[in-house]
């Protein structure tokens, strides 16, 4: 029985392929899982859904930009045990996006915001408290 080199290289071909969009759905489902160190997860993250935990950066990015807690939208990129980033948008009465930015915080007992914005971060900032080059590569 001869096999042709033709077929023989377009089945490789195909194996390849699909063994490398196994590889990437697995890579893209574990990328934004919670980074969660032997010891368990922090008070905040125990206590706290990831809808309250974006409900609360909602709310302290209101105070910052004194607007709204209902025109500020809230996208969280990144968690670890110790910080959250992400992005968000402020949007005006006709539900236009008006402001866009990034946000970096800081999650203790409490979810504070360290920086937010849609310039240059504050790096010096960011570093000292111990955001990694993953959160926040424009530091690094």
């Amino acid at each position: 029985m001869k096999i042709n080199k033709k077929f023989l290289i377009l089945f490789l071909l195909l194996v390849v392929l699909i063994l490398s969009f196994f590889i990437f759905v697995n890579y893209k489902k574990n990328i934004n899982k919670d980074l969660v160190s032997s010891s368990g997860k922090n008070n905040v993250e125990a206590e706290k859904s990831f809808e309250e935990r974006e409900a609360i950066i909602k709310e302290e990015l209101s105070k910052k930009f004194s607007v709204s807690s209902d025109k500020i939208t809230v996208l969280i990129g990144r968690e670890s045990e110790k910080h959250i980033s992400g992005l968000f948008s402020v949007k005006d009465f006709r539900e236009l996006a008006i402001f866009s930015g990034v946000f970096y915080a800081k999650v203790s007992q409490e979810i504070e915001i360290i920086w937010a914005g849609d310039g240059s971060p504050d790096c010096e900032n960011i570093k000292k408290e111990g955001f990694s080059q993953e959160m926040a590569p424009n530091c690094f």
